[in-house]
């Protein structure tokens, strides 16, 4: 469901499960609340404002909108949410796995809420203070992977081949029901993309499909140079089988320009 809401320039995402339980009331008044938000500012393009918590017996429960003012889709991994009053004390603290709330599309705005285990709330009456949420990524770099359309790479040449022959000599043995990624190759292009090589191993009893999965990848020093989410079809990793795959991040989700590749790493989502 998207509907435009003008003074922000955003469409209201609802989550696909949540759509046919949404009212058109519902929906209006959260057009009216994100009418209400302060517009885009200082170069910010992803925001996360909060709009309501309410305190159970067993949880804090808060809502707000992640606004996605950038021209691609988003999807949210693992954050850290605090909540912190007007003097910056931190009021509750938590961390989440949002990669359920979905994908976000560009220009628009998504409603989603999550719930705080007590032990994670150090406030009692945080409804009564001026509140705002922060939120951290647990990896480094932006809150966001942006999700980057990507084209299947050209069929290896041999010698490229007799490489990952003498490559794949040199890695160690997979343990049983085992699934390894390695970092096999990065580059920087001149126009800033940054090219990433992984090689997938699969020792596991069933075969696996691949289709999504998100990349952050950092340097030497543990800081992220970049961050993405990549849609790369039907691919089937059978037993004892791997693939190679080159994953093309654009200039614009690069977080680190001209950073130290000589070593290098990764974390999926």
């Amino acid at each position: 469901m998207n509907q435009k809401q003008p003074q922000n320039q955003l469409f209201l995402s609802l989550h696909p499960d949540k759509i046919i339980k949404t009212s058109e009331a519902e929906k209006k008044l959260m057009l009216d609340e994100v009418s209400q938000l302060p517009s885009e500012k200082n170069g910010e393009k992803v925001f996360f404002d909060g709009i309501y918590c309410v305190k159970y017996e067993e949880f804090l429960q808060v809502g707000f909108y992640i606004r996605n003012y950038l021209d691609r889709p988003i999807l949210i991994g693992n954050v850290t949410i605090k909540i912190v009053n007007d003097r910056g004390n931190v009021l509750a603290s938590q961390e989440f796995r949002l990669v359920e709330i979905g994908q976000i599309p560009n220009r628009s705005v998504r409603p989603w809420d999550v719930q705080f285990r007590n032990e994670n709330v150090f406030e009692e009456d945080i409804m009564k203070q001026n509140w705002k949420l922060v939120v951290e990524d647990n990896m480094g770099g932006k809150v966001y992977f942006p999700v980057i359309s990507d084209t299947k790479p050209e069929p290896l040449n041999n010698e490229e081949i007799q490489k990952l022959k003498d490559f794949l000599k040199t890695d160690i043995p997979l343990e049983e029901d085992e699934l390894r990624v390695i970092p096999y190759e990065i580059k920087a292009k001149d126009n800033g993309d940054l090219l990433v090589t992984l090689l997938i191993r699969s020792n596991t009893k069933k075969s696996l499909l691949w289709n999504a999965f998100g990349i952050t990848v950092f340097n030497a020093k543990g800081q992220a140079i970049a961050k993405g989410y990549f849609d790369i079809g039907h691919n089937i990793i059978e037993a004892g089988f791997f693939f190679l795959r080159t994953f093309t991040f654009p200039a614009d989700t690069v977080i680190i320009n001209n950073a130290d590749l000589s070593d290098w790493t990764i974390q999926l989502l």
